[in-house]
């Protein structure tokens, strides 16, 4: 069946050829199916897993702001270290996320850009950052208001 066609004995769409499910097996997003038989699309799920892998989401935001050197990254996100800044940048540039590019200076110079792909996730990863500045942020005013010296 083609990906997004609805099962003529069911009321599903079906998911997309190789599509892969989620940890229990279940098949793609059936919109239009209610309660305990609704699933994720595997799509969706493996995209949020992806962004929101530690520290993924903190890299392909600083990478929006340009291409960048692992030390400038290492700078940026102080928390992690380079073992495994290494280790994410690796992975997101087998997904075809980011671009690593070594320049022919003396000593060379490696360069980690977002590709074409990575670049698309631009409104997504803003969309987060204007949502954790209005919700988070309010949070943390009203913990300060209501125990100043609790950090929770």
């Amino acid at each position: 069946m083609e990906p997004g066609r609805k099962s003529e004995n069911t009321n599903r769409t079906a998911p997309p050829k190789g599509a892969k499910g989620s940890d229990r097996g279940t098949p793609g997003l059936e919109r239009d199916v209610p309660g305990p038989d609704r699933r994720v699309c595997p799509y969706y799920h493996q995209a949020a897993e992806m962004i929101g892998k530690r520290w993924n989401g903190a890299i392909l935001r600083i990478l929006l702001d340009g291409p960048s050197r692992f030390c400038e990254l290492i700078a940026a996100i102080p928390e992690i270290s380079d073992r495994l800044l290494s280790e994410r940048l690796r992975e997101l540039e087998t997904l075809g996320i980011v671009n690593r590019e070594i320049t022919g200076d003396r000593p060379p110079r490696v360069v980690y850009q977002l590709t074409d792909t990575g670049l698309a996730l631009k409104d997504a990863i803003f969309s987060i950052e204007r949502w954790a500045h209005e919700w988070l942020a309010r949070g943390d005013q009203s913990r300060e208001t209501e125990d100043p010296g609790n950090p929770l």
